[in-house]
């Protein structure tokens, strides 16, 4: 038997939070995520399953069944609207007005000798920075397509000044920007949308140095990871070079765009584990009283 398909679901975060906290295991973690998936398609909960995997079934079942009731009001909210329509106009589809027509703009007269050419030519001393930069790409002094590197172009007095009301350093925010950008072309606009956007995502409050913004090699990331993480579990564990790898790999797959200091979120995944690791321990220790 085939269900309706949901594709907008809301999630009560909540008794998601709650549903997380009072599972213990990983296994189970994984049997609540399961059950809520299939809950959330519309699929049957099977006799005999486990807690965990019933008592995510049950949230996702919740989520599923919500769906469908919003997308059920949402069509006859459409079908009373197109009834209103037909009955005032004749036709359920939405009417579309269109702009007046206007006709092109004529010259008040045709003796083109009585025109008056004004030469509002700007001396170079006047050119603003952006009609400045603009220039470097129409006089074709970039690639023949106007098309440049992010290392060819600079910012303009917008981006400086939206780095200023950010409390944002202009030049260290250019070097991430470029080293994300290395080996890709854009136009002189084009990559002035993108590193105002790029601002617009950084983080105002940290200030890091250039060694830092670079990206470190998994040999760096593991030396580094070494220091930070001997002896900081609950009985004196190190943090699993296991799960310092992949966390190197998974900044590594996003190209490190959410990462500003690498040393930072090098230890603040080793402390994350530990907090973990701690966590567990006092809870097994409460089992055992």
């Amino acid at each position: 038997m085939s269900h309706p398909r949901a594709w907008n679901l809301r999630l009560n975060l909540d008794e998601f939070n709650a549903l997380a906290v009072s599972l213990y295991a990983d296994a189970d973690r994984a049997l609540a995520l399961q059950g809520m998936t299939l809950g959330a398609n519309g699929g049957s909960l099977p006799e005999g399953v486990p807690d965990a995997l019933r008592r995510g079934w049950n949230l996702g079942a919740r989520m599923y069944q919500e769906a469908l009731e919003y997308q059920a009001l949402q069509a006859e909210r459409g079908r009373a609207s197109a009834e209103k329509r037909r009955q005032s106009t004749g036709s359920a589809q939405p009417q579309r007005s269109e702009p007046p027509f206007e006709p092109a703009l004529e010259p008040p007269f045709d003796d083109s000798s009585n025109l008056t050419t004004i030469d509002n030519r700007q001396s170079p001393e006047l050119q603003s920075p952006i009609s400045e930069q603009r220039g470097r790409v129409r006089d074709g002094s970039s690639a023949g397509s106007g098309r440049i590197t992010a290392s060819e172009w600079e910012p303009l007095r917008e981006h400086r000044d939206l780095c200023a009301v950010r409390n944002a350093d202009c030049e260290l925010q250019l070097a991430r920007f470029r080293e994300r950008n290395i080996g890709q072309t854009d136009t002189d606009q084009g990559w002035g949308v993108r590193f105002m956007q790029w601002l617009g995502r950084s983080k105002p409050e940290r200030s890091v140095s250039p060694e830092q913004v670079a990206s470190p090699t998994l040999d760096e990331w593991l030396d580094f990871a070494r220091g930070q993480a001997r002896g900081i579990g609950p009985d004196g564990e190190t943090w699993p070079k296991e799960l310092a790898t992949a966390r190197w790999h998974e900044n590594q797959a996003k190209g490190w765009r959410f990462v500003a200091d690498w040393r930072a979120d090098c230890t603040s995944a080793a402390q994350k584990w530990a907090g973990y690791e701690k966590t567990n321990a006092q809870r097994n220790s409460r089992r055992m009283r």
